[in-house]
């Protein structure tokens, strides 16, 4: 308030990171030039935890069992579509299932239990990785020949630096919701309800 400077705390789970911030900074940094956007990447357990602690104003995540938002606003946002993907010089679809290496996103719950029901009983030799990082992802699908549950919007949107291709395999095509998540509080800042406007308006 005393330099005239408007500050944002964000914070995003992976994939709506991946998806939609680039997009909804560019609008939002012309209606706010003067602005300062802190975003935080995180689990959603973690995500939640800094925004009931005063530490975030606004948070981006998809939502796993056991995370309760019964004291907060809750908003649906997206829903994406995961899809098993492979390195496109990879030629895992002739392995057997019992021979391939998965990478599953550990905070997406509807991805990790379609891939327990598809992978992990062929699965007997624990080549299952559990992680929320791309950057891990990306590493051992191109590095190790992983096959990896991952967003469809954003291989579509990254695919040439990407440079993978889908796998056949109707049975793990999943959709995973995501939610826009404040403080229940009688006042919030103009700030934070443009950028929910900029999120809800893609």
């Amino acid at each position: 308030k005393e330099t005239g400077e408007k500050f944002l705390r964000l914070g995003m789970s992976t994939y709506p990171l991946l998806c939609y911030l680039p997009d909804a900074l560019e609008i939002f940094n012309q209606r706010y030039p003067h602005s300062r956007i802190i975003v935080i990447e995180d689990c959603p357990e973690g995500l939640v935890a800094k925004l009931r602690n005063n530490e975030l104003d606004l948070v981006v995540c998809n939502l796993s069992e056991g995370i309760n938002c019964v004291d907060l606003v809750t908003q649906d946002f997206k829903c994406e579509t995961f899809s098993l993907y492979q390195g496109n010089n990879q030629s895992s679809d002739e392995l057997p299932l019992d021979d391939t290496k998965w990478v599953v996103p550990h905070s997406c719950t509807a991805g990790r239990l379609a891939m327990q029901d598809s992978s992990f009983p062929c699965t007997q030799q624990g080549n299952v990785v559990e992680t929320d990082s791309f950057l891990a992802t990306w590493c051992l699908v191109k590095q190790q020949g992983y096959l990896a549950l991952l967003s469809d919007h954003i291989v579509a949107h990254y695919s040439p630096q990407l440079n993978l291709k889908k796998k056949s395999a109707e049975d793990i095509n999943i959709s995973a919701c995501f939610y826009i998540i404040k403080r229940d509080e009688p006042m919030t800042s103009s700030i934070t309800n443009d950028f929910t406007e900029i999120l809800m308006a893609m």
